[in-house]
């Protein structure tokens, strides 16, 4: 069950109702809900903004708020050293991100810290694979890209790939890019692909950020075999 469904159920349960009558109140499918719940889907921001109103919270990042823990949970998935994949994150437009661990502090796969990062073993590292193409050619759609969250003292230099998550006013979607800062205080987030639009926004529109440290391409494995941990636990030249 994955924590928007804990919450959910919970209120649902303190209210004494059903999956109908919850599902009605929310003006969803009672199925619909009952895979929330389960952890087995996930709820846009759409879907959130409209359940935060009727379940009376102030607006959607109150109800985020509620079961989210932030990303230094991540922290706790690693602590036998493994790195959490917790998202896949789109090299494209913008979209909402899956709860794959980010805020829950656990990762739907892991995949072993390599031996060139033993400096890093006191930051929190996480994991996501990326989707779409907008990062091509320097990233794979499929590649798994290992992530360091950017601190308040960092001075990233213009050109560092970043994974960014924007605040309520985006929608709390996510994105790949890579960071330029304009002279108006505006961010610019450049994709790669010339085909792909650069973003302009402001500061306080990104939520978080973190920096892109390591590429593991995605490979092939025999059918029946295609485990996240066989696909990207070793190391393959950044060219493969």
């Amino acid at each position: 069950m994955s924590r928007v469904g804990t919450l959910l159920r919970g209120m649902r349960l303190a209210r004494q109702l059903d999956l109908a009558a919850m599902a009605d109140q929310l003006a969803t499918a009672p199925r619909r809900l009952e895979l929330v719940e389960m952890g087995a889907a996930f709820p846009s921001a759409a879907e959130r903004r409209a359940w935060a109103d009727k379940l009376g919270f102030a607006d959607l990042l109150d109800f985020d708020r509620h079961w989210r823990d932030g990303w230094p949970g991540v922290a706790l998935a690693g602590r036998d050293g493994s790195i959490p994949i917790i998202n896949k994150t789109p090299a494209g437009q913008p979209v909402d991100y899956q709860e794959y661990g980010i805020d829950s502090s656990i990762g739907f796969e892991y995949v072993p810290r390599s031996a060139d990062m033993a400096d890093l073993d006191s930051d929190i590292l996480f994991a996501v694979i990326v989707i779409g193409d907008s990062m091509f050619p320097a990233w794979h759609e499929g590649d798994l890209v290992v992530f360091r969250p950017v601190r308040p003292e960092d001075s990233l230099p213009d050109g560092s790939p970043v994974f960014v998550r924007f605040s309520a006013e985006r929608n709390h979607t996510c994105t790949f890019k890579r960071l330029w800062r304009r002279a108006d205080g505006q961010i610019e987030l450049r994709p790669d692909n010339p085909i792909y639009e650069t973003m302009i926004v402001p500061p306080q529109e990104i939520d978080r950020m973190a920096l892109a440290i390591q590429r593991r391409p995605k490979f092939w494995i025999p059918p029946g075999r295609r485990l996240v941990r066989d696909e990207y636990a070793q190391e393959f030249p950044e060219g493969g």
